[in-house]
């Protein structure tokens, strides 16, 4: 099924899927560039990183990357003009981390949709003072306002409607794992506790060292296991956790793991542990219950999108070490609690696979875009 064909189309995203720092964010926008480069003209431009190619195409769109993933949003705007004075584009999708690309602006301009996986709100504190971040947020929300969103949970789609954005311009594209497993497998002989994910301040991988630590005095036997990608801006923050865990012969840290890796230890571990202050949507969350691996995280945006509260796992009553760890010891001295968590998780995650992803944004364009031949 493809809403659209024969279509000139044009991605900004501060990320490709190539991209050694890209996450969850730039797989699901590769899936829907994949998806309508199929049977669409389909661009993408991103920043560069090093040793990246300026053009390359792939998965049948062309990626056009140049800057850094801020000045990108400026070099976009040149590229498109470039692009438009070959043929006109009939849709922009402008992807906002933090901000969007701001193609609001562009000259003669065609629809514009925004993916948006996260409003930065609180976010911004790690870059910003706090009362900025949210006059950014208030000014682009307000400048696009009348355009469609999409996002990818509630809790992002209730937080767009805070800034006024009206509800029934946003729609929601569930995310999806690429993991099938034909059944839950066998798990660590020693109870094992999973952290993915960036290592980076707003992830509070600290909260998950103090909690197994505390668990630690009653179940001596735990491991914990942190795989994270490194990233030189947070390299402070990773060298206070590597610090913090060192005496500790029971702490793994492992950096930049490829993806055979991450996929042991999805399906070594007992419990994935999700203590961030924000997600878009915690696909980790999901890659993990794929692998019969309950989460334990806090009430917050995105991870409480992606955790079923005492069915695919724990969502914590406070965002502290010690409520993570009450949840930690509630899976692992239980059984049956354990065994109904990874059966559910496992059945969810089997339901969230990359086609009924597909299928929801191909009734969402057919819905909401208008675009005449």
């Amino acid at each position: 099924m493809h809403s659209i064909s024969g279509k000139r189309i044009l991605f900004l995203n501060w990320k490709d899927v190539l991209n050694p720092e890209s996450g969850g964010a730039e797989v699901l926008t590769d899936a829907l560039a994949s998806h309508l480069a199929e049977t669409n003209e389909v661009f993408f431009i991103t920043s560069s990183f090093p040793n990246a190619k300026q053009k390359q195409v792939h998965n049948n769109y062309t990626i056009l990357r140049k800057g850094t993933t801020l000045t990108c949003i400026l070099y976009a705007f040149f590229t498109y003009k470039k692009l438009s004075t070959e043929k006109k584009f009939d849709l922009i999708i402008d992807q906002a981390h933090g901000i969007p690309f701001f193609s609001i602006l562009y000259p003669h301009r065609p629809k514009i949709l925004i993916l948006i996986h996260e409003v930065a709100g609180e976010l911004w504190s790690s870059v910003l003072p706090h009362t900025i971040g949210k006059i950014v947020d208030t000014i682009w929300l307000r400048l696009y306002k009348n355009q469609q969103f999409i996002t990818v949970s509630n809790s992002t789609k209730q937080e767009l409607t805070k800034h006024h954005i009206i509800e029934k311009n946003i729609s929601i594209v569930p995310n999806f794992t690429a993991i099938s497993l034909p059944e839950i497998p066998q798990k660590a002989e020693h109870p094992t506790l999973l952290v993915l994910g960036r290592i980076a301040p707003v992830k509070r991988i600290e909260h998950a060292i103090r909690a197994f630590q505390i668990v630690k005095e009653t179940v001596p036997n735990i491991h914990l296991v942190i795989i994270g990608k490194r990233e030189k801006k947070y390299d402070s923050y990773y060298q206070d956790i590597n610090t913090s865990i060192q005496n500790d012969n029971k702490i793994t840290i492992i950096t930049n793991a490829d993806e055979e890796e991450k996929l042991h230890w999805l399906k070594e571990s007992h419990i994935l542990l999700m203590p961030s202050k924000k997600e878009g949507y915690g696909i980790a969350i999901l890659e993990a219950a794929a692998c019969g691996t309950p989460a334990i995280g806090y009430n917050v945006p995105g991870t409480r999108d992606a955790i079923i509260d005492n069915k695919t796992g724990l969502i914590a009553d406070q965002e502290n070490p010690k409520s993570l760890a009450a949840c930690i010891e509630k899976i692992l001295t239980n059984l049956g609690t354990f065994n109904q968590l990874q059966k559910e998780g496992f059945t969810n995650a089997r339901q969230k696979q990359k086609r009924h992803t597909i299928s929801t944004w191909d009734a969402i364009l057919k819905q909401i875009i208008q675009i005449t031949p």
